[in-house]
């Protein structure tokens, strides 16, 4: 984009009509992270969807749309295998403080762990993500002389838009490295408060009362648990109440005798995010 929107903010993004559809505008709800934007315009300019594709597995697609299998409101997907619902996205914790790059995730809805973290920039995670496809590409080709020619292809890509000179060693290594959520800064005057699928939720310290025992609380149990969520909301403890909100949907959305349970709890979840300045997420609770 000429004009970078920093802020965390609805804008349009407009996508090249190779990858999505011709003259087709998708309306985001960040600034995407210039490499990310570098990553397409290298696509178009070096008519590589196809190869992205067939190849890479790596199909973008900025579509509120293609959002599902509970996916949390904090992860925005940007890309997808076109398998098994696997995909790609940035996950922001904290849209209320201005950034211009994000963790990058991959969530895989078959998984025990549905969350991994890629990396904590677009760079760091699109060099891991490509590593394993271009493992495939030397073990897996259709033939030798096809391998070959798409590995030229992956070795001018990291050339060009990494700055690396990829080799069959390093792309081992960076694709069997488990980068831990714990890598992610935590802001000052923020807490970080574990959540049970693997991630966590990050708000500011006001907003939480260390004291309380949130572990220990019966999830499960809707009408204590409705209770203590509006106790939280009347005290101003949005951090205690989101915590709660997102163990109930973690551990019940599959279920459909808690359906409309859960579409109370997100009510009260599109408040919490409008008191912690998260409007932005608040679309994202209908996929939820």
């Amino acid at each position: 984009m000429e004009d970078r929107v920093k802020k965390f903010i609805s804008i349009v993004f407009v996508v090249f009509f190779s990858i999505i559809g011709v003259g087709a505008k998708v309306e985001v709800d960040f600034a995407i992270p210039a490499d990310f934007e570098k990553l397409v315009r290298y696509m178009e300019d070096n008519n590589l969807e196809s190869f992205f594709d067939e190849y890479l597995n790596f199909i973008i697609s900025l579509d509120d749309e293609d959002r599902g299998y509970n996916m949390v409101p904090e992860f925005f997907p940007v890309a997808y295998m076109g398998c098994d619902g696997v995909c790609w996205g940035y996950m922001n914790f904290t849209p209320e403080i201005e950034a211009d790059d994000y963790p990058m995730v991959m969530f895989s809805p078959t998984d025990s762990d549905c969350y991994s973290l890629e990396g904590l920039t677009t760079n760091q995670a699109l060099i891991r993500i490509f590593s394993l496809s271009y493992e495939a590409i030397l073990y897996y080709g259709d033939s030798f002389f096809e391998a070959r020619k798409n590995e030229k292809k992956i070795i001018k890509l990291y050339k060009e838009l990494f700055n690396t000179k990829i080799t069959e060693k390093l792309a081992y290594e960076i694709a069997e490295e488990i980068i831990p959520f714990s890598k992610i800064a935590i802001p000052s005057g923020y807490t970080k408060l574990d959540t049970s699928d693997g991630l966590f939720i990050i708000v500011p310290d006001r907003y939480v009362d260390k004291k309380e025992s949130l572990t220990g609380f019966d999830i499960e149990n809707y009408d204590i648990l409705l209770q203590k969520v509006n106790v939280y909301m009347s005290e101003e403890l949005y951090g205690n109440a989101f915590y709660l909100i997102r163990e109930y949907n973690i551990r019940t959305w599959f279920d459909d005798k808690c359906k409309a349970n859960n579409n109370k709890l997100n009510d009260l979840l599109k408040v919490v995010y409008q008191k912690l300045n998260r409007e932005v997420l608040i679309k994202n609770i209908e996929y939820f």
